[in-house]
């Protein structure tokens, strides 16, 4: 039997090390250093479904990994299945980053499940995803089961006032959101008088992000109801909007009314 033993990396010359990892896949590399890796980043790397899949495997048993990045991956609704996956069975990961991903919302289906029943993550970054109103209600039915998520981001995924009535709807039951990133979603006036009924009986969101949603007088004017009566809410951002004069009237008056 041989005795040779062999050097772990630390006893290696760097450069020797550097080749090594040159030669090998992010994944392999990830799987080696399962026990001890806080932060990965994957971002602009094809990994596809099957890398995916074997991520997903080796998060559930994996106890330290806290931010996991895969934006820009071309994940899709399979890809999105193991995210879900990943959601449902791993107890660490605080913040997830999917942006840029064309998941859809048969996707989306996956990925609600599974934060439905998460309880560590924390933050979720799901911009340009191409929600639209059906992946929009599954999340919100998420947000109602939801109790750890903090931040939620979702720019620029087509959500519009239906989509909107439906993500009202889950914040109304939900009690730890905090942060909301909507811009680049078209709501307009109807589903910004959604948006009023969300403010109006949620009391834990304190930070709403709104440019470029196509907002007119109308819809502020809707919104400007909601802010009145909100208890809660310390920022309101609202860059590229098409309010006018009428518009910014609505919301000095609501801010006269809202002593937060």
């Amino acid at each position: 039997m041989s005795t040779e033993v062999t050097p772990p990396l630390l006893t290696l010359p760097v450069e020797i090390v550097y080749r090594i990892l040159d030669h090998l896949q992010p994944l392999t590399i990830f799987l080696s250093c399962r026990n001890t890796l806080l932060k990965l980043n994957l971002s602009y790397n094809p990994i596809g479904e099957s890398g995916l899949e074997y991520l997903a495997n080796a998060l559930q048993t994996n106890k330290t990994l806290t931010e996991l990045e895969l934006s820009h991956n071309a994940l899709d609704g399979g890809g999105a299945q193991h995210i879900g996956n990943i959601l449902q069975h791993n107890s660490t990961l605080i913040q997830l980053n999917v942006t840029y991903n064309p998941v859809h919302s048969n996707g989306m289906k996956y990925v609600a499940n599974g934060l439905a029943v998460n309880n560590t993550l924390a933050g979720l970054h799901f911009g340009w995803n191409e929600l639209g109103c059906q992946g929009a209600r599954y999340l919100a039915s998420a947000l109602e089961k939801n109790h750890s998520l903090v931040n939620l981001n979702l720019f620029a995924n087509g959500i519009g006032h239906e989509g909107i009535q439906y993500l009202a709807n889950g914040l109304r039951h939900n009690r730890t959101l905090t942060t909301l990133y909507m811009p680049g979603n078209n709501i307009d006036a109807e589903g910004a008088r959604h948006l009023a009924d969300a403010l109006q009986n949620n009391s834990t969101l304190t930070t709403l992000y709104l440019e470029g949603i196509f907002m007119t007088a109308e819809g502020v004017h809707a919104l400007a109801i909601g802010l009145q009566n909100n208890r809660t809410l310390k920022t309101l951002s609202f860059g590229g909007n098409d309010i006018g004069l009428e518009g910014a009237k609505c919301l000095v008056n609501a801010l006269l009314i809202n002593k937060v």
